[in-house]
């Protein structure tokens, strides 16, 4: 058994429990169904991912809001411009694209990727620190046509603030 199982970090989404989500819409309002979540569920030093097209939505700025109080780095997947949610991330990933679907597309390669070098770091870097000449302030990253060599540079901040955070 123990050489099938494989090292994790625990993740939730916020955006799976529908009971949940209908709960808190209904006594409180929309825009808190995320930011309820994290002000219960995350902790200082946790890793809030949020994930909107234009960066305007309402409901993930108040969760991006609620976790910086809470002393949570924020990651942002956004569309080709700063935005609202862009003020609270710790790293804006800003995907170019002229549709919702250009940009929502690139979100999936910055995602996937993101996974990738979580279980490179969980298998392969056995949760060393890695080395990072980007450190870890804010910082806005945009990507292009090649996203796969832009994201290098998120992924050193990533990977310099991974063992600081729980995700």
């Amino acid at each position: 058994l123990a050489g099938l199982l494989e090292a994790g970090l625990p993740a939730i989404s916020l955006a799976a429990d529908g009971a949940v989500m209908s709960a808190i819409s209904n006594d409180i309002g929309p825009g808190a169904i995320f930011a309820q979540q994290v002000m219960a569920l995350g902790f200082a030093g946790d890793v809030l991912l949020c994930i909107s097209t234009s960066g305007e939505s309402e409901n993930v700025i108040n969760a991006a809001i609620t976790a910086k109080a809470k002393g949570m780095a924020v990651i942002g997947l956004m569309g080709p411009d700063t935005s609202t949610l862009s003020k609270y991330c710790d790293v804006s990933l800003l995907a170019q694209g002229r549709s919702t679907a250009q940009i929502q597309s690139a979100h999936q390669v910055l995602y996937h990727d993101l996974c990738k070098d979580l279980e490179a770091w969980l298998i392969d870097g056995a949760g060393q620190r890695a080395e990072s000449k980007y450190g870890t302030s804010s910082a806005e990253f945009r990507t292009d046509k090649s996203l796969m060599g832009e994201s290098t540079k998120w992924r050193a901040w990533f990977r310099s603030s991974l063992p600081a955070c729980h995700i």
